[in-house]
């Protein structure tokens, strides 16, 4: 009897709200009717009794991005929903009998970091093609091709951070340095950057060295060149379209392979994020942040970041030959 039960076939439903499953233990003995057990919100499998029981054993929850039950209680509480997670099962066996149960998750929040991309993003919403943090870059960055003494735009480069815009100040910061060249912004590009240089130089009309507009061209502006080394801070809201149109410009007669380095950080803007829990760790001390054992000790976030570096070929230009007239 033991080993009937054991070996009759059982029907697994499972389901959740507010994130994907994932099942790392899978056998050969498992049929999936609905879904495929990985990054899914819902599927249907059965099999022998054994094989069920080692497969939701290995089961893993990812809440979805920027998720949290703190950030939704407000409106869980005024429109009279649950703000915990529920993942939620059904059994049914070879004779019909059906089972049901459910889990509660209470999700806390974290701070999410911030995405820097160039060139093609996998959208991880294959529907609206909307990119997320769930979202995957290219491992490898395409080449920038850019030709001597000529504008190279900085094509693709996306700026993303799902909690940023959560804080009443959230803002991010850019730099950008480059070996061989410099960097400025088109202004015909529809670039905020405008609106961001404005902001700062009314706020903050003499910055202190290393941060604001730009290090070697404080209070410099759209269309004109900001140095090789930028380092910029912009509000969340407008990071999206503060990037777009982004030029890199070969120095003067120079061509030949240059590398660029991008770097974006959120600051500590976690919106409704925990306090900073990089035990040992730290953060960006050579732009003068603090170190993550003080973050945590006043109870900030750590500063989360991402970087990149694009290769540069600069290629030459046929030089302009000019006819001197010879002295009579």
């Amino acid at each position: 009897q033991q080993q009937r039960s054991e070996n009759s076939t059982m029907r697994v439903t499972l389901r959740c709200h507010h994130g994907t499953m994932t099942m790392d233990r899978v056998g050969e003995s498992l049929v999936f009717i609905h879904g495929a057990g990985f990054a899914d919100d819902h599927f249907v499998f059965e099999g022998p009794l054994l094989a069920v029981n080692n497969a939701l054993r290995g089961l893993l929850y990812t809440p979805d991005t920027n998720w949290n039950s703190e950030k939704h209680a407000m409106d869980a509480a005024r429109s009279g929903v649950d703000s915990l997670e529920k993942i939620e099962i059904w059994v049914v066996d070879a004779h019909g009998l059906e089972d049901y149960a459910f889990i509660s998750i209470f999700v806390k929040a974290s701070n999410d970091a911030p995405v820097l991309s160039m060139g093609t993003l996998v959208a991880h919403d294959t529907i609206n093609r909307v990119a997320d943090q769930r979202s995957t870059r290219k491992v490898r960055v395409s080449t920038l091709h850019c030709r001597q003494n000529a504008l190279c735009p900085l094509v693709d480069l996306s700026v993303k951070d799902v909690d940023a815009t959560e804080h009443p100040s959230g803002a991010l910061r850019l730099i950008l340095r480059a070996a061989n060249g410099s960097f400025s912004v088109d202004a015909h590009s529809g670039s905020s950057m405008a609106y961001v240089f404005n902001s700062l130089a009314q706020t903050n009309p003499t910055p202190p060295a290393g941060l604001g507009y730009a290090a070697g061209a404080v209070g410099a502006g759209v269309g004109q060149d900001l140095g090789s080394t930028v380092e910029i801070i912009i509000p969340a809201h407008e990071v999206v379209t503060a990037v777009r149109g982004l030029l890199y410009t070969p120095r003067k007669d120079f061509y030949g392979t240059d590398e660029l380095f991008l770097q974006v950080d959120d600051m500590g803007n976690h919106g409704f994020g925990a306090a900073c829990s990089n035990r040992g760790g730290s953060a960006d001390t050579a732009a003068g942040m603090p170190t993550a054992r003080m973050l945590e000790a006043s109870g900030l976030p750590c500063v989360l970041s991402d970087a990149m570096r694009v290769p540069v070929v600069v290629a030459p230009r046929a030089d302009v030959l000019e006819l001197v007239g010879l002295p009579t």
